[in-house]
Formats: C-alpha cells, structure tokens, sequence
C-alpha cells in the first residue's frame, strides 16, 4: 500500500505500460498504451519509486488492529464526523465535501484530521480501513 501515487499506471513488464491519457472529446476516460523499451523504462521507475516507500497491507492492517479497538475510548462518529466519514468512504475531496456541507474546506480537514486522529490511522485510507473494522461505514 502506497500513501501516494504521482498518477495511475500499469506496468506489465519491460515493454509495455498503460498510461492515462486525457479525457476524449466526448468526455470517455482514455489510456495510452506504451510499447517504447525507454518511455516504459521511466514508468517503471516511478513504480520502483512509489513500491519502495509502500508498506504491505497486511502490517498496515495489523497495526490498525491493534490501534482501532481503543480508538478514543469507545467514542462513535455522529453529525457531521458521520457525515464526513461516508463522504470519504465515496472518494470525495475536501473542495467536494465542503461544498455539499456547505461549509469551508478549513473544517473538512480539521473533520477529517480529528477522524483520523481518533482512528490512530496515519492516512485517509487507513481511517477507511478502521472505520469499516469498527462498523463506521457499510462496504
């Protein structure tokens, strides 16, 4: 698991990734297919790069373990924390949340940031993972 990736990518092997590539005209997502040993060879070092700061899920889900039951004492999201929550569970930005709240971005990422305080998760995604555990969010 990775915190962080510069853009989405798929590296089969030495000589061919798939890239994205801007929306077409007609709104359809687009993906650009590399068959070039060398533009190939720099996808996979940003691969190589992004993999080495990674951390297997595994050890991301047991630290979460053991963090996750003690999450604040027993303290359950309501109002806008719960609110907060299944907007991220639905991949939502701040400027996304915020807008739909109606209120500024400011409190978004104290909202989310109090979140995953609580959670003892050390990114957004690992909030997701403890909240499901902790049967915050539906799956």
């Amino acid at each position: 698991m990775a915190h962080t990736l510069p853009l989405r990518l798929i590296v089969v092997d030495g000589s061919l990734a798939i890239v994205p590539a801007p929306r077409t005209e007609d709104g359809e997502i687009a993906a650009v297919i590399l068959h070039s040993d060398a533009l190939v060879g720099v996808f996979r070092e940003i691969f190589d790069h992004c993999w080495a700061g990674a951390s297997v899920l595994s050890e991301t889900a047991a630290a979460l373990d053991s963090s996750a039951p003690a999450a604040d004492g027993g303290w359950e999201p309501t109002g806008r924390h719960r609110e907060v929550l299944r907007m991220l569970g639905g991949g939502l930005t701040d400027e996304a949340m915020a807008r739909k709240l109606g209120i500024s971005e400011r409190t978004v990422r104290r909202l989310v940031s109090d979140l995953t305080e609580r959670l003892g998760a050390a990114s957004r995604f690992q909030a997701g993972v403890a909240a499901v555990r902790l049967g915050w969010l539906d799956v």
